[in-house]
């Protein structure tokens, strides 16, 4: 894609701002393409994730993602 081509869906367009968290590098990612207001992205997080089933580890990993949505609780995937 070229600058002229790349899609215009920054978080941090005027009509989305003060929806979903605040960081910084906000602004270099691309949501997914929904209805506008809506905030929909992924980004990796530094905390390890591990999920058991009574005492069974069925995941580990400290390579997760952290889905956030608009009016929803941030997800670990």
């Amino acid at each position: 894609m070229t600058k002229e081509t790349k899609r215009e869906t920054t978080i941090r367009k005027p009509h989305l701002r003060g929806r979903g968290p605040h960081f910084p590098l906000l602004d270099t990612i691309v949501q997914y393409e929904f209805e506008p207001g809506y905030i929909a992205f992924t980004m990796p997080t530094q905390k390890r994730l591990r999920v058991q089933v009574g005492s069974m580890t069925v995941a580990d990993t400290t390579n997760a993602l952290v889905f956030y949505e608009s009016d929803h609780l941030p997800v670990y995937y």
